[in-house]
C-alpha cells in the first residue's frame, strides 16, 4: 500500500509474546517514514519480551491488497509511561505526539519541515522556530517528585552567540527552568538544568556534554531519584558521575513545554 498501511509486525514464539500461550501475536508498531515507491521504511515496533541470551526472530507481513485502513498503533508502541513523544516529521500542521495522551505542539517561526534526520525527518529551526506543547491540563507533564528522562537527537549547525534551550519546561520570562537540555554561548557544551523553586533554590546543572557542530548527538537528562543523580548522557555514555540532587523538591512548574524555546 502506498501509505504502508498493510505493513504488520508478528511474532510467532510464545516468550516474545509475553507467555500464558499468546503466541504468535501481532506486535504494535508506528510507522515514522514509509516511501512507497522506493520501500524505505523507518518505523518502531513494540517487543512486550525481548531476551538477553536467545536470538528473537521477529516477522515483517506486507502485500496484502485487501488491507486499506492502517494498522498501525502508535499509542500502543508507547505506554502511558511515555509522557511525549515527538518525532518531527510531519509535512504541515501540528506537531504530533504519538503518545496517548496526544499532547500536540504548534510551530512558529522560522523553520524547515522532513530535512533528514538521524532516524526519518526531522525540523531545521532557525532563529526564532519554536514548537509550543503548552501546559496539559491534566499535568502529565508536571514530573513532581519522581525520576524521569529527558532524552533527543540535536544536531547544532552554529553558534548564535547567547544561551539556547533544546527542550524546555519552564517559565518564559526568565531563567527559572523546571527541567530543560540547553547549549553553552558558544553552542558546544549541553546541559540538563532542573529546578524546584524551593525557597529561590538554584538551579541543579549536570556536567557539560561536548558537542562539535554538524553533527547529530543522541542527548539523555536522567532525574535519577534513587541515587539521588541528576545525570547526562551523550551517545549512550555517561559524562561525569552526576550532580547531587538530594534536597531537590519537586520538579513541576504550569509553563509551557516547548523545543526549542526561541525565547532564548
Amino acid at each position: 500500500h502506498a501509505s504502508g498501511y498493510d505493513i504488520i509486525f508478528k511474532a510467532e514464539d510464545d516468550a516474545t509474546c509475553g507467555g500464558a500461550g499468546l503466541a504468535p501475536c501481532t506486535l504494535d508498531h508506528e510507522i515514522e517514514k514509509y516511501d512507497g515507491s522506493t520501500g524505505n521504511l523507518v518505523a518502531w515496533v513494540r517487543i512486550p519480551s525481548l531476551s538477553d541470551s536467545v536470538d528473537t526472530t521477529i516477522y515483517m507481513y506486507y502485500g496484502n491488497p485487501a488491507i486499506s485502513s492502517p494498522t498501525a498503533n502508535p499509542s500502543g508502541v508507547w505506554d502511558p509511561t511515555y509522557e511525549g513523544v515527538w518525532h518531527l516529521g510531519e509535512s504541515s500542521g501540528a506537531v504530533l505526539d504519538s503518545t496517548s495522551y496526544g499532547s500536540n505542539g504548534t510551530v512558529t517561526g522560522t523553520f524547515t519541515r522532513q530535512t533528514p534526520g538521524q532516524m526519518g525527518y526531522a525540523y531545521d529551526f532557525g532563529a526564532d522556530g519554536d514548537v509550543n506543547v503548552g501546559d496539559p491540563v491534566d499535568g502529565h507533564l508536571e514530573i513532581g517528585s519522581g525520576s524521569f528522562t529527558v532524552s533527543l537527537w540535536a544536531n547544532v549547525d552554529q553558534s548564535t552567540t547567547t544561551w539556547q534551550t533544546l527542550v524546555y519546561k519552564g517559565a518564559t520570562g526568565n531563567w527559572d527552568e523546571r527541567y530543560s537540555l540547553g547549549t553553552s554561548t558558544d553552542g558546544l557544551q549541553i546541559t540538563f538544568n532542573v529546578d524546584d523553586d524551593k525557597n529561590g533554590t538554584p538551579v541543579v546543572s549536570t556536567p557539560n556534554a561536548t558537542v562539535t557542530f554538524d553533527n547529530w548527538y543522541h542527548i539523555v537528562g536522567v532525574v535519577d531519584r534513587t541515587n539521588n543523580r541528576l545525570r547526562i548522557y551523550n551517545n549512550g555514555s555517561e559524562v561525569g558521575a552526576g550532580t547531587d540532587i538530594s534536597t531537590l523538591g519537586d520538579v513541576a512548574w504550569d509553563r509551557e513545554l516547548q523545543f526549542p524555546w526561541a525565547g532564548s
